[in-house]
């Protein structure tokens, strides 16, 4: 509390209403001498907004050295824990310690109460280390050696819980003209519960102008005085100021009370009255007066709350001073309706601790206070309580005269210093001008050199962009509208092209209709915005900027865009058919698989029926099985059986099959397309045949792939079941050729067969035996050979007369000793062969057999020829006997003239030639 030097045994109760400040003391009680300070104070900004931080009063003397003077994170030697709630200060007394033991006021803290709080803590900040009071709590007191202290903290709490009421007004600054009266609106408020009578009184309480005149002319009323509140109830009430043609000019001050028993509230009134000023306007002022009576004569009025010594003149100069609480401000009231302004002065700080330059615009809604702060070291734009912008650097010296400006052009408000821009503001309200007021900074004395005020040169033609709701905020799925507005300044006239943009650009997606306004000279033209996103789209924050070009001129507007996510669909089925197609052949059957699967939490039956078109009477016949199908959360789908069947009567062509699930209200189907073909046909030529007879099967008929499948699908050719080989098939048909294999004489069956589809055609082929034939053979009388000797042998081979060529021809050899050989044969014509045998000059003595066999269509036959070695010594009457070649048991004694076997005649001619060794 402001009045508080001493602490409080419990944390005290601080209250206040919104937007009225209050003023926080730190108080140390019965603590060792100290000469320093480092405390962090922390609360909640949201309640509480820090404006400032003072030593008047402080036991570290008039003067103290301050290393830090940090509010919400901005000042001087902030640290890097200071921040929004914070309000930090560390000074030094450079005179030594004080007393002991000192109790006191260390220093207090101004706040702007912003919001409403049942129990909002004023502590201490927490997270710093080597204090010297409870651990990791931002306080230490030093002397300079550290101090050991305890703390206590305050609560702040504006919802009162017995009940009140709260009183309040907007304005509370008023500017009036003589013959003119203004008003302010009172809002009375039930706090608590309370209910009853409050009773409303306003009351002149000071007056600031010219010192020699009395203050008269302004009347303030009250319409009603009485408001009755029920709980939680609020009422109005007007008050109207009303200012006589021949009032006192000069700064009124009014008290507001309002009262209900033992409860009392005040709002406090600034009512300034003034007329057209003798200086006119524009004008300038070198304040080259010798008294205030002079300078008020001009039209400048003392507008401050300070003594009048708080203002002179002397000098060439004027001159204001404030002591840190009051100050002695000089205003000079604008002329009426004055929208577009420029005010300057030329000011140096000649005294006091801080050093700000300053001066201040009022217009009809906002103070626009232009500062060079020495505190803080930087150029800014306050207005009301707020910044609005910033730019670091200023240094002051005493004594040392600069130039600051402040213009306001079609609502863009401009601060100048000493030539330069330093930043600009753009004002949606509007900037009428009331009063220029020649201020001074806190804990400063300014000596003003010069004022003038001017009306800036008319602004080019323009034109101004703005959205109506500049917010928009839907679900994914859905859309809005924002109308976009364009008005005309100073006479522009012109199409502008409208352009706009989502960011980030995935997302929702954005247009303009028309894309292209017309305006005329100060008129307005809009367009309407169309923001839409889908259910897949991002959620979260979008902006949206929308552009107007005409020429070289470009402005835009941003739209806060926040799309939240859609609501969740209802519970529901889908269905399904696998496969989607089908081929079948008349006479042939078929299933599909029927799925049916819940979201979104489905659970129940669904019943499924289906149908056929074209609905015939001999089109093929469908049936589901089961008739329906059950879907749980622990079972997200069922399955049914779709049979399709076909007679081989069933009608060819293409239809369509539709199952349809129904649960409730919920319907949904799924198609099947459906083709059924005629059987495929084969047809083999010839139809008969001997083996080997070479035969040429065409399929035709054969289906083709289901749609969506790419290719062909072989088509496996077999004789009586046996593998043949594959045909490819062009739009179902074929031609494949092979020969007929061993097989019996009679009636076979050549198969087609289509592997992916199972469709299968057949044709019967007739076997037949070949004609009898018949075979004969001969050979030469050269009968023996000796050791050494050379043997050629020739085969013929014949049937039905002519010479014929085996299919297969085996020779083997029999000697003497028992054992076989099988000797090559070569072709040398049709139905002939030749063999070669080279007798060893070892070899035995004796009778060697020659047995040839060949085949002929399946049909073997046999020729046997013998032949003697014998040495050179030997007479040809040597033993010829057959019995001493070890022949096998299948080979008959015959005569070796030839024989007959089987009906083929085998002749076999041995011709034995004698070579004389050389």
């Amino acid at each position: 509390m402001s009045s508080s030097t001493t602490c409080p045994a419990s944390p005290a109760t601080l209250s206040g209403n919104l937007n009225s400040t209050i003023i926080v003391n730190i108080n140390i009680q019965g603590s060792e001498a100290l000469n320093g300070l480092d405390v962090t104070v922390s609360t909640d900004d949201q309640v509480l907004r820090g404006t400032s931080i003072s030593t008047i009063g402080s036991v570290l003397g008039a003067s103290p050295f301050v290393l830090t003077n940090c509010v919400d994170g901005r000042g001087s030697g902030c640290a890097a824990n200071d921040g929004p709630g914070t309000a930090h200060l560390a000074a030094v007394d450079l005179g030594g310690p004080t007393a002991s033991p000192i109790t006191g006021q260390l220093f207090s803290i101004t706040y702007v109460v912003v919001g409403n709080s049942t129990g909002t803590t004023i502590g201490f900040l927490t997270g710093c280390s080597g204090t010297t009071s409870v651990p990791n709590i931002c306080v230490t007191i030093a002397n300079p050696n550290p101090v050991p202290e305890s703390i206590q903290t305050a609560i702040f709490s504006n919802t009162p819980s017995t009940p009140d009421f709260s009183l309040s007004a907007t304005p509370t600054f008023l500017s009036v003209q003589p013959s003119n009266s203004s008003f302010s609106t009172i809002t009375i408020a039930s706090l608590g519960g309370f209910t009853g009578d409050v009773f409303l009184n306003v009351n002149l309480t000071s007056f600031a102008g010219n010192a020699t005149q009395t203050p008269v002319g302004v009347k303030a009323t009250l319409n009603p005085q009485t408001v009755s509140l029920l709980h939680y109830m609020i009422q109005n009430s007007t008050l109207t100021f009303t200012v006589l043609f021949n009032a006192t000019l000069g700064t009124y001050g009014f008290s507001l009370e309002g009262s209900s028993g033992s409860l009392t509230h005040f709002v406090m009134f600034t009512v300034r009255v003034g007329s057209t000023q003798t200086l006119g306007f524009p004008f300038h002022d070198d304040f080259n007066y010798s008294s205030l009576d002079q300078l008020f004569a001009t039209g400048w009025t003392a507008c401050g709350l300070g003594p009048p010594s708080y203002h002179s003149v002397g000098g060439g100069a004027l001159t204001v001073t404030n002591d840190g609480t009051v100050s002695g401000d000089v205003c000079l009231p604008a002329p009426p309706g004055l929208s577009n302004w420029s005010y300057s002065a030329r000011i140096a700080w000649v005294g006091g601790s801080v050093g700000e330059l300053e001066f201040v615009v009022f217009t009809k809604l906002h103070a626009y206070a232009w500062i060079a702060d020495n505190f803080y070291h930087r150029y800014h734009l306050l207005r009301d309580t707020t910044d609005v912008f910033s730019t670091d650097g200023f240094q002051s010296q005493l004594n040392v005269f600069h130039d600051l400006r402040l213009d306001a052009v079609n609502g863009l408000i401009s601060g100048f210093f000493d030539g330069g821009l330093m930043g600009t503001y753009q004002e949606q309200d509007p900037t009428i001008s009331v009063n220029l007021d020649l201020s001074a900074a806190w804990n400063t004395m300014l000596s003003y050199d010069s004022a003038d005020g001017a009306i800036p040169p008319p602004a080019p033609p323009d034109f101004a962009i703005s959205a109506n709701p500049p917010s928009l905020t839907f679900q994914a799925g859905s859309s809005g509208t924002s109308q976009i507005t364009l008005t005309s300044s100073d006479g522009f006239a012109g199409s502008v092209q409208l352009a706009s943009q989502v960011s980030p650009a995935l997302g929702p997606t954005s247009s303009l209709s028309p894309s292209a306004v017309s305006l005329s000279p100060n008129g307005t033209a809009s367009a309407t915005l169309l923001v839409s996103s889908s259910t897949f789209d991002p959620i979260g924050p979008f902006s949206v900027t929308v552009t107007g070009s005409s020429g070289t001129m470009i402005h835009s507007t941003s739209i806060n865009l926040i799309i939240t996510p859609p609501p969740p669909p209802p519970p529901d089925f889908g269905i399904e058919v696998f496969p989607q197609s089908i081929v079948l052949l008349d006479g042939g059957s078929t299933t599909a698989t029927v799925s049916v699967f819940g979201f979104q939490g489905f659970t129940g039956n669904v019943q499924l029926g289906s149908s056929i078109v074209p609905g015939l009477t001999n089109g093929p016949n469908i049936s589901l099985n089961p008739s329906f199908a059950f879907v749980s959360l622990s079972q997200s789908s069922g399955n049914a059986h779709l049979t399709v069947s076909t007679l081989s009567s069933t009608a060819v062509g293409n239809y369509t099959i539709t199952v349809t699930g129904t649960s409730g209200s919920l319907t949904h189907a799924a198609t099947v397309q459906l083709v059924i073909l005629p059987p495929p046909t084969l047809a083999v030529s010839p139809s008969n045949g001997t083996l080997g007879t070479q035969i040429m099967v065409q399929g035709h008929g054969f289906p083709p792939l289901p749609p969506g499948l790419i290719g062909v699908s072989p088509i496996l050719v077999s004789f009586d079941d046996q593998f043949i080989g594959f045909a490819i098939p062009t739009q179902g048909s074929f031609n494949f050729t092979f020969n007929v294999p061993h097989a019996q004489t009679g009636l076979h069956h050549i198969k087609a067969l289509d592997e992916f589809t199972r469709a299968t055609a057949t044709a019967d082929f007739q076997v037949i035996a070949p004609p009898a034939v018949t075979i004969t053979a001969s050979m030469d009388t050269g009968t023996i050979y000796s050791p050494g000797d050379s043997a050629t042998i020739y085969i013929s081979t014949q049937a039905g007369g002519a010479p014929a060529t085996p299919s297969s021809i085996q020779l083997a050899l029999y000697l003497p000793n028992g054992t076989s050989t099988t000797l090559p044969t070569t072709a040398i014509s049709t139905g002939l062969s030749k063999a070669t045998y080279l007798i060893p000059k070892t070899a035995s003595i004796g009778t060697y057999a020659l047995l040839a066999t060949v085949e002929i269509n399946g049909v073997q036959a046999s020729s046997l020829r013998t032949f003697e070695v014998k040495s050179p010594w030997v007479s040809p009457g040597g033993p010829t006997s057959l019995a001493t070649l070890g022949l096998p048991d299948s080979i008959p004694s015959v005569a070796l003239i030839g024989m007959v076997i089987a009906g083929i005649a085998v002749a076999g001619l041995a011709f034995l030639i004698r070579k004389t060794p050389r």
